[in-house]
């Protein structure tokens, strides 16, 4: 900057611009250059705090890097745990134009061989007469007409308009908003257009009948048909149409079980019958005709014909929409509780100011329901349906609405004198001496009610601070001690004992269980169900529409008979029945024992028992008739029949489609590329996830790396980063990532849940062929200088060579010779074994119970009676609903697992049950579980239900996408920092500026009073020269 003349002023200064001053001293100072440097200093916070942010969103971004990969890999899992993607079946047949086939995973590598005998065909009716055109007017008669069909079963009826056309006729058919399934062509042909109907489905049950209709060439007139079997009738065999009967057992437990038999049955056939369907001895018969039934409480009887199902009595309560909403009076609830054995009267006490909704738990509770679950209705309204109740009232109108459901059971087939019944308490030893209300115990009283075998009820009321042993002393009754020290109080002549009032407790120290007999009297054995079985009745259905019945035929009447009965029926009716063998000779006569179609000409149909059939033959009409496929399979000695060509349901995994009748052999064999394909595809989906672990987490000792030491602040490798000044990975030593790649190494490692390796190679049920990866020779590279370190490798190289080879040998043969077991392994989903033939394994609840190997024990008493048993550490429980002794468990892990004991020897039974989850499920629940994030916020008026459910939703979260969150709001606080150093900064040379700008007003005076004096100095000296 250059000088200033004596008589210069200095430049003007603005505190948001230059900050240049002239004139001072003769010297140029310029404080842009001195507040860039001062800034500079000042803005080394700002610096860090940018590098901080940096470091971090590197870590974010890696995070980010893995989690990609992880979602990667979970999404080749989720498809590649399905079987069928994981395995290819190839199938192969001798001959494509009999039968092809496809197989799913569970086939088995097998041959059938299949015999058709016949193809399954579609209904097909195509009408002889040609009309000239599609607009051919069809309705002539100038009225409304009524056009019929009937298909699979049920008629159809459409109003067809005079002048309707063919075409028109077709549409109205096919658009048919009631369509049963048939569809309408016009088939042109040389000389015209044919009306033709099909049934869309194949099967005899999907036949079609084309009714008498006053159109052009529909009209019967004249006309002849011919109505035939669907298969060839035995002449001496006896046909009987006996009652269908349902006995409905209700077991001591108040679960209903349900025998069905027919009623041309003997007693002795529905004693075994019972006892087969319930899988044990439940009924046995004396010889003096009683027929004695353990475990039952009362039997009843439906024909089913007439009551389709069991409807139990109910009683529903309404209470408007508000729950909160109180009573305005004291109120005397009654009503009679009925649950099919016994039937008690019980009244209740509500008092004004208890809620709507505590006033149905309570009338619930008194009624001893097992559930009391609050509902909406269609008008907005809460409700709560109670089972078992009725002839409910209240004292005084409350607001409380109830209707009622009237029970249907049946017939009652015991009396209810003969019910012999006791109810068991079990009180835990180590709960004697507990409060009955336990924490919540305060001092209000419990009341427990006990139902008398004939009807009467007791009443026992206790403080809820009283303990158990208190409540046992009160309740009397015959005392024994069982094989696991607890007391156990036997109430004779007890059919129910339940907790009837009292919240919070009362019964977590005892078990309730019920011992029931009942039976039926002047039951003889050989006697049938029906002392008369029902006469046979057959309704045939002419072409004109009417109807004739033919009745009265005995019961076990033989076909011939029958034939003999229908043609006298039909004797002057226009129709005719007649006999004819295969090659449709007619019958002479005099054969007794040979097989026929029954023809019955000029009718629509013929039902009754054992004979079904449909139209074959019309003067007006070609016909096809629909038909079953009729199969054998590797010389099953049955005939099989399938409505469709399509065959699923006989050979498990393989659906076969028949094309033509012969005999074919087809192949199923597991595609062995298919699977070593899946399986590396698996490999490359893990080894994904830990390369890139890998990647962010190893230490390279080649890494360059900078320098955040202050001093080397304006030197190439200088960096405020932390991170780049260091050889590790961008997220070495984090806890997390290490957590994660610890585990995730530890799941494909180790055995899948319910996968044990077999302890004897003689036991088939002490374990599994292929229970981890090492067993089939896929193990970890633990080569430093290997390129797949760290990753998982199908045989890898090892400094033994030997160990390598013996990897490759595991492999091939576990490939080779085990590939069913490689398939479980990798891809079971949920599937049940037992390692004891004491029980089996019966069905598990998917989602529910967890995959895993569960420890089962039970014990067996003298007299045959199963004494607890526990699955996993908890008490299962006897569901008599199923047949055997099928025990279920409702909590812990092994929640709705199932199980059925077969041993009933006495003593100690145990073993285990395995739930297997194969190793793709396995990790892709992992990952899946890995990638869940609830983003949860709770206000501060939350209620404790709501914070208990955050909780648990945050609980459930991934521990990646938490610290990825975590990193996120990290970086977040860290911005927030940077704007308030820069907001701070910002301040700071704003107060600099102001300083200097007040210092060049300064020196500007100061120049100034320079200016005059040298002025005045001058003139002083002038003044003395």
């Amino acid at each position: 900057m250059r000088g200033t003349s004596c008589g210069e002023a200095p430049m003007a200064i603005s505190i948001s611009g230059s900050n240049a001053i002239s004139g001072l001293s003769g010297m140029d100072t310029d404080f842009d250059e001195v507040l860039a440097k001062l800034k500079e200093v000042e803005s080394t916070q700002l610096n860090r705090l940018e590098a901080w942010k940096d470091d971090w969103n590197l870590r974010y971004e890696a995070f980010g890097e893995i989690i990609g990969q992880v979602q990667t890999a979970q999404n080749v899992l989720s498809n590649l745990a399905n079987k069928n993607n994981f395995v290819s079946k190839n199938v192969t047949s001798s001959d494509e134009n009999v039968v092809t086939a496809v197989a799913s995973a569970s086939a088995q590598d097998v041959q059938h061989n299949i015999t058709v005998n016949q193809m399954a065909s579609n209904a097909v009716w195509a009408n002889m007469h040609i009309y000239d055109s599609k607009t051919e007017i069809i309705n002539t008669s100038g009225e409304t007409q009524t056009f019929s069909y009937t298909y699979a079963g049920t008629t159809h009826t459409l109003e067809i308009a005079p002048k309707t056309t063919l075409e028109s006729f077709a549409s109205l058919i096919n658009g048919d908003v009631d369509n049963p399934g048939v569809k309408v062509s016009l088939v042109q042909t040389g000389s015209g257009y044919v009306f033709q109907m099909a049934g869309t489905s194949t099967g005899e049950a999907n036949d079609l009948v084309i009714n008498d209709a006053d159109l052009v060439g529909m009209t019967s007139a004249g006309a002849t048909s011919s109505w035939q079997t669907n298969g060839l009738l035995a002449l001496n065999k006896t046909i009987t149409d006996p009652n269908q009967y349902a006995y409905d057992l209700l077991m001591e437990d108040g679960n209903w079980f349900t025998v069905s038999i027919t009623g041309d049955k003997t007693n002795e056939d529905l004693v075994n019958q019972i006892n087969a369907q319930t899988g044990r001895s439940v009924a046995s018969l004396d010889q003096d005709g009683n027929l004695q039934f353990q475990d039952v409480k009362a039997v009843y009887r439906r024909d089913t014909e007439a009551q389709a199902s069991r409807t139990s009595g109910s009683t529903t309560l309404g209470i408007g929409s508000n729950l909160k909403a109180t009573l305005s009076a004291d109120t005397t609830v009654s009503f009679t509780v009925n649950d099919g054995a016994v039937s008690s009267t019980h009244t209740l006490e509500l008092k004004a100011g208890a809620t709507m909704k505590e006033a149905l738990l309570q009338i619930a509770q008194a009624a001893g329901s097992s559930s009391a679950e609050m509902t909406l209705n269609s008008a907005g309204g809460w409700e709560m349906k109670i089972a078992n109740v009725s002839d409910l009232t209240f004292s005084a109108d409350v607001g409380i609405t109830h209707s009622e459901t009237t029970a249907n059971l049946g017939t009652r087939q015991d009396d209810a004198s003969e019910l012999s019944a006791s109810v068991k308490l079990t009180f835990d030893k180590d709960m004697l001496s507990q409060k009955l209300g336990g924490d919540s115990a305060d001092g209000s009283d419990y009341e427990y009610t006990i139902i008398k075998t004939d009807g009467t009820t007791q009443k026992v009321t206790i403080a809820n601070t009283a303990t158990y042993d208190d409540l046992l002393t009160q309740l009397g009754g015959t005392t024994s001690t069982d094989s696991d020290g607890n007391t156990v109080v036997t109430l004779d002549d007890t059919e129910n004992f339940y907790l009837s009032s009292g919240l919070g407790g009362g019964l977590d120290g005892l078990a309730v269980s019920v011992q029931a007999t009942t039976r039926l009297t002047g039951m003889d054995g050989s006697a049938t169900i029906d002392a008369t079985q029902p006469e046979l009745s057959y309704s045939i259905t002419l072409n004109g529409g009417e109807t004739v019945t033919v009745d009265g035929i005995a019961s076990g009447s033989s076909i011939k008979d029958i034939y003999e009965k229908i043609a006298a029926a039909l004797d002057g009716t226009g129709a005719t029945a007649t006999l004819v063998d295969a090659e449709g000779n007619a019958w002479d006569g005099t054969d007794a024992t040979g097989s026929y179609y029954l023809q019955v000409g000029n009718v629509q149909s013929v039902s009754g028992p054992g004979i079904s059939g449909q139209v074959a033959s019309s003067s007006v009409w070609n016909i096809q008739r629909a038909a079953n496929a009729r199969y054998t399979v590797d010389n099953w000695p049955m005939e099989m029949e399938s409505a469709s060509n399509s065959v699923s349901d006989v050979i498990e995994g393989v659906v076969f489609s028949i094309q033509d009748t012969g005999t074919a052999r087809i192949s199923v064999s597991t595609d062995i590329a298919s699977v070593e394909e899946s399986i590396q595809t698996f490999l490359d989906a893990v080894n994904s996830v830990l390369l890139t672990i890998q990647d962010y987490t190893k230490y390279d000792e080649t890494k360059e790396t900078t320098s955040s030491d202050p001093d080397d602040i304006g030197n190439d490798n200088y960096s405020a980063s932390q991170l780049t000044s260091e050889k590790g990975g961008l997220l070495q030593g984090n806890y997390g990532v290490q957590l994660f790649a610890s585990r995730f190494s530890g799941l494909l490692g180790s055995s899948p849940p319910g996968f044990q390796s077999r302890t004897s190679a003689t036991d088939l049920l002490s374990g599994d062929v292929l229970a981890n990866l090492a067993n089939m020779g896929i193990k970890t590279d633990t080569d430093e200088n290997s390129d797949t370190y760290g990753l998982l490798v199908i045989a890898p190289e090892s400094s033994l060579a030997a160990l390598q080879q013996l990897d490759q040998e595991n492999y091939e043969d576990m490939i080779n010779n085990n590939l069913e077991a490689v398939v479980d392994f990798f891809c079971s989903s949920g599937t049940g074994a037992s390692s004891s033939a004491d029980f089996r394994y019966n069905s598990h609840v998917a989602g529910i119970t967890k995959g895993g190997t569960y420890d089962v024990s039970y014990s067996v008493d003298a007299d045959g009676n199963i004494e607890h048993v526990y699955v996993g550490g908890v008490e299962a429980t006897r569901d008599t609903s199923q047949p055997g002794y099928y025990y279920s468990v409702a909590s812990g892990d092994a929640r709705g697992l199932s199980l059925s004991i077969d041993d009933l020897s006495e003593g100690a039974h145990s073993g285990q049950i395995r739930i297997k989850e194969g190793l793709i499920p396995t990790v892709n629940s992992f990952l899946k579980s890995e990638l869940t994030y609830n983003d949860v916020n709770v206000s501060a008026n939350a209620t404790d239900d709501q914070i208990a459910d955050a909780i648990y939703l945050k609980s459930q979260n991934g521990a990646l996408m938490v610290l990825q969150v975590n990193y996120k709001t990290i970086m977040e606080n860290i911005e927030d920092k940077i704007s308030k150093e820069q907001d701070r900064l910002e301040l700071w040379e704003s107060r600099q500026k102001t300083y200097f700008a007040n210092l060049e007003t300064l020196l500007k005076q100061y120049s100034t009073m320079q200016d005059q004096l040298e002025t005045q100095l001058k003139q002083l000296s002038s003044s003395s020269d």
